[in-house]
C-alpha cells in the first residue's frame, strides 16, 4: 500500500496533473502510516516517501504542504536516525518560512512556537 501511494504522488508531480486532491489523499493516508508503530513508519521510509514529501513542500496548494510537515514529523518522531534523515533534507528552514508566510494559519500550526 505505501509504494501504491508513493506512485501516486510521483505519477502526480511527473506528469503536472492538477489533482491536487489525490496527492492530499495520498499524502494523509501515508502521514497516518507514518503515524503508527516504528515498523510503519520505518515502511514508509524505506519507501523512499522522505525525498518525495520534500518535494510536494513546494507544492502550490498549502494544504499538501501542510499534510507533508505532519508526515516529515511523524517521520522525524521515530527516532534519533529518521529525525537525522528528515534534517539532512535540510527542510527546518522550509518549515519555518511557511510557517511565518502563512496568512491563514491553522489551528495545528499555530501551537508551534514562534
Amino acid at each position: 500500500m505505501v509504494h501504491f501511494l508513493l506512485k501516486v504522488i510521483e505519477l502526480q508531480c511527473d506528469l503536472c496533473l492538477n489533482s491536487e486532491s489525490i496527492q492530499l489523499e495520498a499524502a494523509w493516508a501515508l502521514s497516518n502510516i507514518a503515524s503508527g508503530n516504528s515498523e510503519q513508519t520505518d515502511k514508509v521510509v524505506e519507501s523512499g516517501a522522505v525525498p518525495i514529501f520534500v518535494k510536494l513542500l513546494d507544492s502550490k496548494c498549502s494544504e499538501i504542504q501542510e499534510q507533508v510537515m505532519w508526515a516529515l514529523s511523524n517521520i522525524a518522531g521515530n527516532g534519533p536516525r529518521c529525525r537525522d534523515l528528515v534534517i539532512s533534507y535540510e527542510v527546518i528552514p522550509t518549515l519555518v518560512k511557511f510557517i511565518h508566510t502563512q496568512t491563514e494559519v491553522s489551528p495545528t500550526l499555530r501551537l508551534v512556537p514562534h
